[in-house]
C-alpha cells in the first residue's frame, strides 16, 4: 500500500515543476516577442502564448494570490512609479513642447542626466516608463495575481453562503459575539416552530439540524448574506482597474498617443487609423493685456463609408470621435504666407515676416518680389506700422481694434503693392515720389492680379491637437464603478448570523441564543425579541390550554 505521505510530496514536486516549467516558458516567449525582429502578427501571437503560460503557471502556484506575493508587486509598481516621477518622461515633453523635435529632447537630457545614463535609462524604458514592456507586463501580472486571488475567495463565499455548517454545540453559541439563555416548559417542537417563525418575521434565513447531543435541536438564521460578497467585488474592481491600465497602453490594446500640427484649412489622417481630421477654423481669444487665455479649433472627423462630423476643441474640453481622443494643447501664431502664381501654372510659396524687411536689396521697410519667369517686378510695402499708430495691435497676423465696450475688430494685415518699372530701380520710403506705380492693397481677404501674377496672402493659425485612444478606459471606469458598490456592500451591508441552541430539560426545553456580526451593530436586540416573542407565544398557548 502508497504511503500518502510520499504520494503527497510527489505531487508537490510535480506540481512545481510544472510551475516552473510554465513560466520559464512564458517569459522565455514574451522575451522572444520582444526582441526578434518578427512581424506585428508573430509578436502578438507569441506575446499571447508566453503571457497565457505565465497565468497557467500562477494558477499552479501556491504563493501566486496571496498578500506577501500582491505585496511584492505592489513594492515593485511603487519603486517604479518613483523613477516615473523622478525623470522626465518623454511624453511630457512632447507634450509641454509640441514644437521640439526628437533631437532636442535627446539633448535636453543629456544635458540634464549625461549620456551615459541616458543611454542606459533608455534601454531600460526609464523616460517612457509608463508604456514600457516591463511595466504593461507587472501590470498584466498584478492582475493575474488579483484574479486568482479572486477566483479563491469566490469559491470560498460560494461555499460559506451555499453550505454553511449549521451543527453546533451549547457551548460553541455561548462563547458568540452575543448570547442570551432562558428556559421554558414547553416541549422541543413548539420552541423551534415558533423562534423559526420569528426569524422569518426578522427576514432571516434559517436552517435547522440537530445537534451534537440527543434531543436537541440547533437553528442557523442568517441575512445580509451579500455583505460576504463586498470583498470580493472589490477585488474585482481593482483588478478590472489593472487590467484596463494595462490594456489601454500596450500595442495589443490599439493604444495611441500623437500629436497634429494642423494650420487652418489643412487634413492629416491619425496615425494608425483611417480617420482624417480637418482643422476647419482656430479662433483665439485675447484677455485685456493681449495675452491669449484660450484658443479653439473647429474640427472635421471623417473616414471612409461615413458622413463627416464637425466638433469644436478647446483647452481642457476635448472631443471625441469613436474611441479617439483630441486634445487642445497649444497654437502657433501663424505667418503670412505670400502665394505668387503664374499663369502657366507654376507657383511660388514665401513666408512673409511682418514688419517687412528685406535685407538683401538694403530695405529696412518693405520687400521686393521678382517671379521667375515672369517680367513684372514688384515692391510689397508693410502698411502695419502706421495703422499700429491708430489704437491697434498686430496679432496672429492680423490688426486688432479694441472697441470701448472691449470687443475686438480684426482687420487683415495690409500690404501695399507697386510696380518696379526698371531692374535697377532702388525702393524706398519715398516710393511715391520714385514714381513708382501703386496697383492696390493685397489683403488675406482676396487675392490680386498683376500681369498675369496671382498673389495670394494668407495667415493661418497653427493649432496643435494630443491624440489619444485607451480602449482600456471602459474598464477602468466600470473598475471605479465597482470599487465604489463594493465599498458600500462591505460597509454597509453586514452580515448576521444567528445560532439557537434548543434542548430538551424533562417537561422543559433550554434555549441558548447566540449572535454575531461585523461592525459596530449590536445583535443583543434582536436575541431579547427572540426571547419575548417565544415567552409571549408560550403564555398564549398555556392560556388556550387552560380555556379548554
Amino acid at each position: 500500500m502508497a504511503d500518502p505521505q510520499n504520494a503527497k510530496r510527489s505531487l508537490g514536486q510535480d506540481r512545481e515543476l510544472l510551475v516552473t516549467i510554465l513560466l520559464c516558458l512564458g517569459a522565455l516567449l514574451l522575451l522572444a516577442s520582444w526582441r526578434l525582429g518578427l512581424p506585428a502578427g508573430g509578436r502578438d501571437v507569441l506575446a499571447a502564448i508566453g503571457g497565457l503560460s505565465v497565468l497557467l503557471g500562477l494558477c499552479y502556484w501556491p504563493f501566486a494570490g496571496t498578500a506577501r506575493f500582491a505585496i511584492v508587486l505592489l513594492l515593485v509598481l511603487a519603486v517604479a512609479s518613483i523613477i516615473g516621477t523622478v525623470l522626465e518622461q518623454i511624453p511630457t515633453l512632447r507634450e509641454s513642447q509640441p514644437w521640439a523635435s526628437e533631437q532636442e529632447i535627446m539633448r535636453h537630457l543629456n544635458a540634464k542626466y549625461g549620456s551615459m545614463p541616458v543611454a542606459i535609462f533608455l534601454r531600460l524604458g526609464f523616460f517612457d516608463i509608463y508604456h514600457c514592456w516591463w511595466f504593461i507586463g507587472l501590470l498584466w501580472l498584478i492582475s493575474a495575481s488579483l484574479a486568482i486571488s479572486s477566483a479563491r475567495r469566490a469559491q470560498r463565499v460560494w461555499k460559506q453562503n451555499r453550505y454553511p455548517k449549521v451543527e453546533s454545540s451549547a457551548e460553541e453559541v455561548k462563547r458568540m459575539q452575543w448570547s442570551k439563555g432562558f428556559s421554558l416548559p414547553t416541549t422541543l417542537d413548539r420552541a423551534s416552530a415558533q423562534l423559526t417563525e420569528t426569524l422569518h418575521g426578522m427576514s432571516y434565513q434559517v436552517r435547522q439540524a440537530t445537534a451534537f447531543n440527543p434531543g436537541s435541536l440547533v437553528l442557523l438564521a442568517r441575512r445580509g448574506l451579500l455583505g460576504n460578497w463586498g470583498s470580493f467585488i472589490s477585488h474585482i474592481s481593482v483588478l478590472l482597474i489593472f487590467a484596463g491600465a494595462a490594456y489601454g497602453n500596450s500595442r495589443w490594446g490599439g493604444a495611441l498617443w500623437d500629436q497634429l500640427a494642423l494650420l487652418e484649412g489643412e487634413s492629416q489622417t491619425v496615425p494608425g487609423t483611417n480617420v482624417t481630421v480637418t482643422l476647419c477654423h482656430a479662433v483665439v481669444e485675447l484677455d485685456q493685456h493681449w495675452q491669449p487665455y484660450q484658443w479653439r479649433s473647429a474640427l472635421s472627423f471623417s473616414e471612409p463609408g461615413r458622413q463627416p462630423t464637425q466638433k469644436t476643441i478647446w483647452v481642457n474640453h476635448p472631443a471625441h470621435y469613436g474611441a479617439i481622443g483630441f486634445y487642445q494643447i497649444d497654437f502657433q501664431e501663424p505667418l503670412l504666407y505670400l502665394t505668387v502664381a503664374l499663369s502657366n501654372g507654376k507657383s511660388e510659396t514665401k513666408t512673409l515676416d511682418l514688419p517687412l524687411r528685406d535685407e538683401q536689396h538694403g530695405l529696412a521697410r518693405g520687400t521686393i518680389i521678382e517671379p521667375q519667369g515672369a517680367s513684372v517686378r514688384l515692391y510689397l510695402l508693410d502698411e502695419t506700422p502706421e495703422f499700429l499708430g491708430k489704437g491697434m495691435k498686430l496679432f496672429l497676423g492680423k490688426l486688432v481694434r479694441v472697441l470701448p465696450s472691449g470687443k475686438r475688430i480684426y482687420y487683415p494685415a495690409r500690404v501695399t503693392v507697386y510696380r518696379l518699372r526698371e531692374r535697377g530701380t532702388r525702393a524706398t520710403a519715398q516710393h511715391h515720389e520714385a514714381g513708382f506705380r501703386k496697383l492696390g492693397e493685397l489683403t488675406d481677404d482676396e487675392p490680386m492680379k498683376v500681369d498675369g501674377v496671382t498673389l495670394t496672402m494668407r495667415a493661418p493659425v497653427l493649432s496643435v491637437l494630443t491624440v489619444k485612444r485607451n480602449l482600456g478606459l471602459p474598464l477602468i471606469y466600470g473598475g471605479c464603478i465597482l470599487l465604489v458598490a463594493g465599498l458600500f456592500v462591505t460597509f454597509y451591508i453586514w452580515p448576521r448570523t444567528i445560532r439557537v441552541y434548543i434542548g430538551q430539560q424533562g417537561n422543559a426545553v433550554q434555549v441558548i441564543a447566540g449572535a454575531i456580526t461585523r461592525g459596530a451593530l449590536s445583535l443583543e436586540p434582536e436575541l431579547d425579541r427572540l426571547a419575548r416573542e417565544l415567552r409571549a407565544s408560550e403564555k398564549t398557548s398555556q392560556g388556550e390550554t387552560r380555556n379548554v
